[in-house]
């Protein structure tokens, strides 16, 4: 069986994205679902999150980076549990680009993924907050985008572009992924106020089914899962989780329709 690959996308920054992929990738394995977390974001945050969650250590000489240089992700992945592995980020993937001599350059991540020799039921890709050569390669393998769409007013703008980008890449480099849905992002304020409720039936009005109904709202317990690793020891902390875990859901009914 072949996985599902997941991409939360934007290019906004700022919306938890990387985050609530580290927090996908600890409840799927929760679930006992065979998951791997690759992270294309030279920024770490996933990684950094898994690593701390479950004390893991990262080789820097094991990761997404040399695993792409060398058209090998298997020495790169780590096992973080029966369930859930792991290929950590690298700030140098930033240098990274396909070999001139490819004449597909934007399928080498996929080419990579149909290469590893573990099987997972779903693969989640953090990749980059920026229109890149990476950002290209991860629409290319995934099977499954989800976008963002952030309660701010610029949002729609940026929100816009994403969908253009999307588009022709998805046409110029005849891509294969299903958008799946749109997830709110709300940034302030609990989804129950009144104007949050113009702004998510505002979103409805506009893109219909498309719209998810389980949005993402920023809670201060995220910024502690960020610094120091998910927990699960407090109210507050499953608060966070149950509202990861709807939106999670969710996206995996979609994803199987």
């Amino acid at each position: 069986m072949n996985p599902h690959i997941l991409i939360n996308f934007g290019f906004k920054e700022h919306t938890g994205r990387s985050t609530m992929n580290a927090i996908f990738a600890f409840l799927l394995g929760r679930m006992k679902e065979r998951t791997l977390l690759i992270d294309l974001d030279p920024s770490m945050t996933s990684t950094k999150i898994i690593s701390k969650t479950k004390k893991i250590n990262v080789d820097p000489e094991n990761t997404i980076y040399t695993g792409l240089n060398q058209m090998d992700l298997n020495r790169s992945i780590i096992k973080v549990n029966d369930s859930l592995s792991i290929i950590p980020g690298d700030w140098r993937i930033n240098l990274w680009s396909p070999s001139s001599e490819k004449r597909e350059e934007n399928s080498y991540i996929s080419e990579a993924i149909s290469n590893l020799k573990y099987n997972f039921k779903y693969i989640i890709i953090d990749m980059p907050n920026i229109e890149s050569n990476i950002a290209s390669n991860a629409l290319r393998a995934s099977t499954n985008v989800f976008l963002t769409l952030e309660n701010q007013r610029s949002s729609y703008t940026s929100f816009t572009k994403d969908v253009q980008y999307l588009t022709e890449t998805k046409h110029n480099f005849k891509m294969n992924y299903a958008v799946s849905g749109i997830l709110l992002y709300i940034t302030r304020g609990n989804p129950s106020s009144k104007e949050n409720q113009l702004f998510i039936n505002d979103a409805k009005s506009k893109f219909g089914g498309a719209i998810m109904s389980n949005p993402m709202w920023f809670q201060e317990r995220i910024k502690s899962f960020t610094e120091d690793g998910i927990s699960s020891n407090g109210i507050w902390d499953n608060r966070v989780l149950t509202m990861y875990q709807n939106i999670l859901n969710e996206e995996l009914t979609r994803i199987e329709e």
